[in-house]
Order: structure tokens, then C-alpha cells, then sequence
């Protein structure tokens, strides 16, 4: 119960009284998530792969609408091309068109977009594109889920 008195110009007592109920509103958990994919692209390219679209698909059905402080880090890799500064390029542009596909499908949050290249210097200049050695383009999503609680 909440009583307020006061006093007019003309000296007038005035009261107001007012319940309030509170209502308390369901206490909210948060349960941290997170997840991170490899492999989107084929050799020299920025296209997805027929795998790496699912992925992507994957990706975006994957991150709940109500998620909270969802924080994304692509890092866009790519070797193996004949120069550093090509190779810098493509994994740039393939950090840049999954940062585009996850905003289009509504992937809202930090982002964070690397991009790298590795390259050996002198010997087998291939030795840096081996298949079990290789970097990969990849994507690691970190998010919070509420849960009610009763």
C-alpha cells in the first residue's frame, strides 16, 4: 500500500492511497552454447561447396531466435595460390561472403573476421597445400540460450 498527502494552493489537505501489486516476472537461466565448422570452400575459390552450403544452412537454422550475446569468429583461410598476396585476398573474400550469409539469414551479434595464408619458402612449395596439413576456413559461433526456471 502506497499513501501520498499533500497540499493545494488553497491549503487543502489531499490524500491518494494506491496498492500495488508486484508481480514477479519468471527468473530467466542462461545456458551458454557453442560450435564451430570447417571446410566451406574447394581449391581456389570463394564459392561454397555443395558441403559447405549445408553447412551454412546448418549453421544459420542452428542459432536460436532468442539468443543472446551471440559473438561469431569467421577466420577466412587460403594456400596453396601463387602469391601471398592472392592467397590474402581469397581468404578474405571467403571470411566476407560467410559473414554476408549469416547476416542475411539473420545472425545478429559480434562479429570478428580474420583472414590468414600460410606458404613455404624454399623446397616443395606445394608441401604447404597438404590435405592433412592444410588450415581450413572456419567459423566458431559462442552464444547464450535463456531457459525459464520455475
Amino acid at each position: 500500500m502506497l499513501q501520498i498527502n499533500g497540499y493545494t494552493i488553497t491549503s487543502q489537505v489531499r490524500s491518494l492511497n494506491m496498492a500495488v501489486n508486484v508481480v514477479s516476472a519468471p527468473q530467466v537461466k542462461m545456458v551458454a552454447k557453442s560450435m564451430e565448422y570447417k571446410a566451406f570452400y574447394q581449391g581456389g575459390s570463394d564459392r561454397f561447396t555443395i558441403d559447405g552450403v549445408e553447412k551454412m544452412r546448418e549453421i544459420a537454422k542452428s542459432v536460436p531466435k532468442n539468443a543472446r550475446n551471440v559473438k561469431v569468429k569467421i577466420t577466412g583461410v587460403s594456400v596453396g595460390l601463387g602469391s601471398v598476396s592472392d592467397n590474402v585476398v581469397l581468404a578474405g573474400k571467403r571470411a566476407e561472403r560467410i559473414a554476408d550469409y549469416l547476416v542475411a539469414k539473420g545472425i545478429q551479434g559480434d562479429y570478428e573476421i580474420t583472414f590468414t595464408t600460410s606458404f613455404k619458402v624454399g623446397g616443395d612449395r606445394d608441401g604447404a597445400t597438404d590435405k592433412a596439413d592444410k588450415p581450413l576456413t572456419t567459423i566458431a559461433i559462442s552464444y547464450d540460450v535463456p531457459i525459464a526456471t520455475t
